[in-house]
Formats: C-alpha cells, sequence, structure tokens
C-alpha cells in the first residue's frame, strides 16, 4: 500500500531535473510494447545524426490505470492521421503496462485501433519529461528540442505547436545540407552548388550548359574546338519548332535567339544574319519602318491572295496562323516564292501555321504575294513579319472580299486581330476593333477550359480598342482568349513563357 502511495506521489508532484522548454534532450532507447519489434531509439528520428528524414514527435506519457489518457487515446489517433507518418510520430509511454490493468495490446484495440508505437518506460523517463501528473504531453521539434511540455490534454495546443514546427522542416532532400528553395538541385546531391550557365538550375541535375554549349541560337548543342556553332541546321531545328509549338528540351532553351523572351522568325532570321555575316550581327530586337508592312488580302473563287509589300526590299521573313484550316506541309507547285525562301505549313488544334523564310539570308524582298488554297473567313492570328536582322517589320493589314461590283475595302463587324507579342511574358495586348456598338465579353481560359479572367463584359461603342491582361501569377503554358458577343464567338491562343 504505502508502495502504490508512493508511486501516485511520484506521477502527481513536480519531478526534479525534468527538461523545460527550449532544452535538447538526450538519447534514449526501450523496448516496443505494441506496433513495433525489439526496441525504440529516439535519435534514430533525429537527422542530424542519422543522416534520415527530419521528424517532429509528440511524447504522450500515460499510464493504463488514467482515465484521461484512456479517452485521450482516441483523440492521439486522429493526430496521428492528419499528421504522420512522414515526418511526424507519436510514442505513447507508459510503465505499468499488464498486471490488473490493460496490456498495450489491450489499450491498442480498445481505445483504438492505435497505430503508432506503445512503448515500456523501463528507464523511468517520466522523472525526465514530466513534471507533473499524467497524461503529459511534449513536443520535440526536428532537433530534439522540446518546444511543448504540459500536463493534461489541451489538443488545439497540441496540433498548433505540431503544424508550426512541421513548417520549419528543413527539406534536405538530397542530403547536402541546402534546404528547400535554396537547393539549386533539391533531389541530387550537390554540396558545391555548382551553376557554371547560371540559370538557377545546378550542373548535376541541368543538362543544358546555356553558358558554353546551348547558347542561344545553338539548338542542336554541336561544338567545334570546344565552342558552340550556330549553322542552318540549327536554324531548320528552330523552324521545326515554332512549327510544332514544341520547345522543350534544351533546344528549347537555345530557340530564344534574340533574348526578348519570345521565340518566333524573328530569332531566325537573326540566327541567319549571324551565320551570313561571320558571327556578327544585330541581335536586338525592335520594330522599324515608316508606314509599315502593308498586308492586303482578297479573297477569291476557293483561293485567297495575300500580298505583302514595302517601300524597301527589307522583308526576309514572314510568320502567321489561320484558325479553322488544316493543311500539313503546304505544296509550293502552285505558290510562286522567291529564291532562296522556303514556305512551311504545320496543323495543330484546327489551326495551320504557316512559315516563309529568306534562308539565304541575301534575298530580302519588297513585295510577296501568295495564292493560299482555300477561302480566308478570319483574319491571320500571330502575324510577324520579320527583316534580316531579325527586327520586327509593322504589318498594316487590310481585306477585300471577293463580291461582284466590290471594289472597297471590306469592313468586318468585329475584326479580332492577333494577341501581341505571342508568346509573351507576362504582359500581353489584345486588340480588336468594333463596327456597331455592342454587347461583348472578353475571357481568358486556361488550357483544361477554366475561366480565369474576364477583361471586358458589357456594352462597348463602335470602334477601335486594345485590352491587356497581366499573367504574372499564372504558369507557363497555353491560354485561350475568347470573344464573345450574342452572335458569335471567337478565340485566339497565347502562349505564356516565363
Amino acid at each position: 500500500m504505502l508502495k502504490k502511495i508512493a508511486f501516485f506521489i511520484l506521477l502527481f508532484t513536480f519531478a526534479f531535473g525534468a527538461y523545460n522548454i527550449g532544452d535538447v534532450v538526450t538519447d534514449f532507447t526501450i523496448p516496443f510494447c505494441a506496433n513495433g519489434t525489439a526496441d525504440f531509439t529516439l535519435y534514430d528520428y533525429y537527422g542530424d545524426i542519422s543522416g534520415g528524414n527530419y521528424y517532429v514527435m509528440l511524447l504522450n506519457f500515460s499510464e493504463p490505470w488514467c482515465g484521461p489518457c484512456q479517452s485521450e487515446a482516441t483523440h492521439l489517433e486522429g493526430i496521428y492521421q492528419d499528421y504522420g507518418p512522414d515526418n511526424f510520430i507519436i510514442l505513447t509511454i507508459g510503465s505499468d503496462w499488464g498486471g490488473q490493468y490493460y496490456t498495450c495490446d489491450q489499450w491498442v484495440n480498445l481505445f483504438g485501433p492505435l497505430t503508432f508505437p506503445i512503448l515500456l518506460d523501463d528507464m523511468n523517463l517520466y522523472n525526465q519529461y514530466g513534471n507533473g501528473y499524467v497524461p503529459y504531453n511534449v513536443v520535440l521539434d526536428h532537433s530534439m528540442t522540446v518546444q511543448y511540455s504540459t500536463s493534461g490534454f489541451n489538443e488545439i495546443a497540441i496540433r498548433n505547436t505540431i503544424q508550426t514546427y512541421l513548417d520549419l522542416l528543413p527539406n534536405d532532400v538530397d542530403g547536402d545540407g541546402i534546404n528547400g528553395d535554396a537547393d539549386n538541385c533539391p533531389e541530387v546531391y550537390n554540396p558545391g552548388q555548382e551553376d557554371v550557365d547560371g540559370d538557377g538550375m545546378g550542373d548535376v541535375c541541368d543538362p543544358c550548359d546555356n553558358a558554353n554549349v546551348f547558347i542561344p541560337g545553338n539548338l542542336n548543342g554541336d561544338l567545334a574546338d570546344g565552342a558552340p556553332i550556330i549553322d542552318l541546321l540549327d536554324v531548320l531545328i528552330l523552324l521545326d519548332a515554332i512549327l510544332n509549338q514544341d520547345y522543350s528540351g534544351c533546344s528549347g532553351e537555345a530557340a530564344n535567339y534574340n533574348g526578348d523572351n519570345y521565340v518566333n522568325i524573328q530569332d531566325m532570321m537573326g540566327m541567319i544574319n549571324y551565320i551570313m555575316n561571320g558571327g556578327r550581327a544585330n541581335q536586338s530586337p525592335s520594330i522599324i519602318g515608316n508606314q509599315g508592312v502593308k498586308v492586303h488580302y482578297e479573297d477569291k473563287t476557293g483561293t485567297t491572295q495575300v500580298v505583302f509589300s514595302e517601300m524597301q526590299d527589307i522583308i526576309s521573313g514572314i510568320q502567321f496562323t489561320i484558325p479553322g484550316v488544316v493543311i500539313d506541309d503546304i505544296s509550293t507547285e502552285s505558290i510562286s516564292i522567291p529564291e532562296g525562301w522556303i514556305l512551311r505549313s504545320k496543323s495543330i488544334d484546327d489551326k495551320t501555321t504557316f512559315l516563309l523564310v529568306d534562308l539565304s539570308g541575301k534575298n530580302a524582298r519588297s513585295y510577296i504575294r501568295l495564292e493560299l488554297p482555300f477561302k480566308l473567313t478570319t483574319t491571320m492570328d500571330d502575324l510577324v513579319i520579320s527583316n534580316v536582322q531579325g527586327q520586327a517589320l509593322k504589318p498594316v493589314i487590310s481585306q477585300k472580299e471577293a463580291e461582284p461590283g466590290l471594289n472597297t475595302d471590306a469592313v468586318l463587324p468585329i475584326q479580332f486581330s492577333s494577341p501581341y507579342p505571342n508568346p509573351f511574358n507576362p504582359d500581353i495586348s489584345i486588340p480588336f476593333a468594333l463596327s456597331d456598338d455592342m454587347e461583348i465579353r472578353v475571357s481568358v481560359y486556361d488550357i483544361t477550359g477554366r475561366e480565369i479572367a474576364v477583361l471586358q463584359d458589357g456594352l462597348l461603342e463602335a470602334g477601335q480598342y486594345q485590352l491587356s491582361w497581366n499573367a504574372i501569377q499564372f504558369p507557363s503554358g497555353v491560354y485561350i482568349i475568347q470573344l464573345r458577343t450574342a452572335g458569335t464567338i471567337q478565340t485566339r491562343k497565347a502562349i505564356l513563357m516565363k
């Protein structure tokens, strides 16, 4: 009887030498009593010592004769299910299992089922941790420092403490001593953080050396005497990339030759100019031309004639997309193109992109006429006209429909021009013109069809408009810009490239 009284006094009085908040605890090894085999060692869960993952731990000191401990057990399982088992573990530690009280297995089944370890305190650990009566709960952070130590069971306080220190866990997956976002290659061991091209991705996980190999323009990464080469093969690879809208891999990283963050025919012409001039070329993108390049397209019977004209011989490349037209690899047998030029096309998602390029770099023209084998029912998308230096030429567009006796330029009720620049980062301009007053809604959708922005919704008077959209909060990818009126829906595709 006196022994039992002494035991209760031990549990219900403050113990000398107990850990306080802020103390680092020492290692211990005690036997599993349930939900484990052999022995449990505390520092196996201490990443600095074990070299493994880091953990936040809840040490729950309980005894089988303790009624509040029994009620608490079910709540502990809920905490374990919410936060464990990765980076979080609960240990219930007691010394009086079995006998006239519950065994560990009975405890697990009657008050659970419990899935976290039950341990036998054969080292009198409670004297080191406890500072009052059971149940007693202690939260250790990843450095084995006491952050919570209280008698009773305050679930809200315990949960808040666990979440706080889970949020502060080191995230050093590769074990190189550099955590989370600070690691330029978080899944591969690289303590030196070497990054030869300075692109923010460590060399050990970056197949593209953008400083010495895949420099802008060297899309295939070939070298001569250790130096990167930009040649016609790179130009053709870029042509395919633009037609296929595929800017993946190291080639994609090298595709933006002029550094304006948009990949298009300007990059191709800049590369051709570089090749033809022995590496001495103007790589600075700009818009030149006083009146711009006149772009006139006229509907014929089943065909469309498109004319590009300027006062000087400065047109060297043309890129545009036609919605609703499917023509893969357009035939040039019936289309006259200048010597040294090529014409290519590729259809994706019910739209066809056309590239007309002076591969010779020596035959810039002031007049280009194309007879396209289809009737044009909408405006051109993504129209870019370039000179040989890779500089953009401003397009001035007009259209005439094939109707008997009609000799004036046609006026469309809605002219939804191509958003620009495209690709963009992070701002894009959306021009359109209305011939009459009308209700109009302009929205942006992501690739899943979810509407993510509304740029205009209401009545607009006749006139020309230009909306803008800032996509800084959205990830790189394809977005659809939709213009909707009571009688029509028109869409344009925009590529965000960060």
